[in-house]
């Protein structure tokens, strides 16, 4: 139901950027009890990686993304200087 209705207004760009969030925000619980089961201690740029994905923050720029019916073009994902502000965004 939710796919169906969010097909109804969300672009394609959006759409596989948040589909893609999505398998990455499921499979971050599973690599972070890997980590702890094996007692692992990353260091700050790992730890920061893992988290990115735990905090489920990118998930939620995703949706609003959509809820602004906003279908950004890969070429804007791809800038570097818009790549640093959303980095900045999710690390804050």
């Amino acid at each position: 139901m939710f796919r169906a209705r969010l097909l109804l207004s969300c672009g394609p760009r959006s759409f596989a950027r948040l589909l893609q969030l999505n398998i990455a925000y499921v499979a971050a619980p599973a690599h972070e009890a890997e980590l702890r089961e094996t007692r692992a201690v990353l260091d700050p740029a790992a730890f920061r990686a893992v988290r990115r994905e735990n905090s489920a923050i990118r998930l939620c720029l995703g949706l609003i993304e959509y809820s602004l019916e906003i279908d950004l073009p890969d070429f804007i994902f791809e800038n570097e200087t818009f790549m640093s502000l959303y980095w900045a965004v999710v690390d804050m």
